[in-house]
């Protein structure tokens, strides 16, 4: 019992330290660090956003112009073919036929032809002689018109025959790609069937058509006249494919079931990145908003009663809320319509922790 005595002492002594030590006040947290900007003017392009469909300029359905029987596909369904390209081939020996049958009498007329206007030359030079009647003459000259007038007529059968012959070969009659059959080999085809042989879409160039509120079309055509508007457009979900295209087409009527005005922008499309039907995001300046006040886009913030940014004190070094109007953003900067005035300074990084009022620490410049 004597030896536990000095110890407990010690642990007696031990515990009255550790109580006067939490009579000690703990270091105030140091102020969160944070990254400004200032907020500078410039001119800022209006941006209209809106979701746009790739659409062929020319969609041309092929069909025939003479009936026969299917015998050849030249083409695969699916590719590319270049105008003037044999896509179908009709059997083409009823055809060769009846060109052979116009030539005959072609000839035949033409026979005809050469002895009526000989025996109206004669009937003249007798007439002139006292040797015939004049109506006789007269009627030796109508039968040589007659004649001719019949060479005509088989030779517009020829070229009708031939031109039929011609038919029998299908051709492309635009570059483009080719979609799917509707017709097998053996086939009767039918000249103005509704249902087409097949149907070519131009790829290049290319349409994307889109939509923009009524109220934007003043600023629109205002911009278009006065030079090419540029519009860009990507593939949906493709941000890395935009493409700058021109302006090229204006409706001339406001769809009163939406308020919207049809447009169309062109684009050069030789690598085929868009396809027709596909949706893609679209972008069209409306106009020029000069001398606005600008901030970097990360210093945008949203809350419930709308957007707003932190405004910081460089001398009190404290952030307050200001509410604003933000406008279009471009290349990571956004314009401020409304809360905010050239020269103030506005929190970029360090939002997260920030109450109004609250002291913040700011980057030290560099030396």
């Amino acid at each position: 019992m004597v030896r536990l005595r000095p110890i407990l002492a010690a642990l007696g002594a031990a515990a009255a330290g550790c109580t006067c030590g939490a009579d000690r006040e703990a270091p105030a947290p140091e102020p969160p660090l944070v990254e400004v900007a200032a907020v500078e003017t410039a001119d800022v392009p209006e941006i209209h956003a809106t979701i746009g469909t790739v659409e062929s300029i020319n969609t041309v359905q092929v069909r025939s112009r003479v009936s026969g029987q299917l015998v050849e596909i030249s083409f695969t369904p699916g590719s590319v073919v270049q105008q003037g390209d044999p896509l179908f081939q009709l059997d083409p020996r009823p055809f060769e036929e009846a060109l052979a049958a116009a030539e005959a009498n072609l000839a035949q007329a033409q026979t005809q032809a050469r002895q009526a206007g000989l025996d109206a030359r004669r009937y003249a030079e007798l007439e002139r002689r006292g040797a015939v009647a004049t109506q006789q003459a007269e009627q030796s000259q109508a039968a040589a018109r007659a004649a001719q007038a019949a060479v005509r007529a088989a030779q517009a059968q020829v070229e009708q025959a031939r031109l039929d012959l011609e038919y029998t070969t299908i051709r492309a009659p635009v570059t483009g790609r080719t979609g799917e059959l509707s017709v097998r080999l053996g086939d009767q085809i039918q000249p103005g069937s509704n249902e087409p042989l097949v149907t070519i879409q131009v790829m290049d160039p290319i349409y994307v058509r889109f939509e923009i509120p009524a109220d934007l079309l003043p600023a629109v055509r205002q911009a278009s006249a006065e030079d090419d508007l540029v519009v860009q457009a990507n593939p949906r979900g493709q941000p890395e494919a935009v493409r700058e295209g021109r302006l090229d087409f204006i409706d001339n009527q406001v769809d009163p079931a939406t308020g919207t005005v049809l447009l169309k922008a062109l684009y050069e499309n030789f690598d085929e990145s868009f396809w027709p039907g596909e949706p893609t995001d679209v972008r069209i300046p409306v106009r020029m908003l000069e001398g606005v006040a600008v901030v970097p886009t990360s210093a945008v913030q949203m809350g419930p009663e709308g957007p707003f940014v932190f405004v910081v004190d460089p001398e009190a070094r404290k952030v307050d809320v200001r509410p604003i109007r933000p406008g279009p953003s471009v290349e990571g900067r956004t314009a401020v319509l409304e809360g905010l005035s050239p020269g103030e300074q506005v929190v970029t990084a360090g939002q997260l922790r920030l109450q109004p009022g609250m002291e913040v620490r700011l980057p030290e410049p560099p030396p």
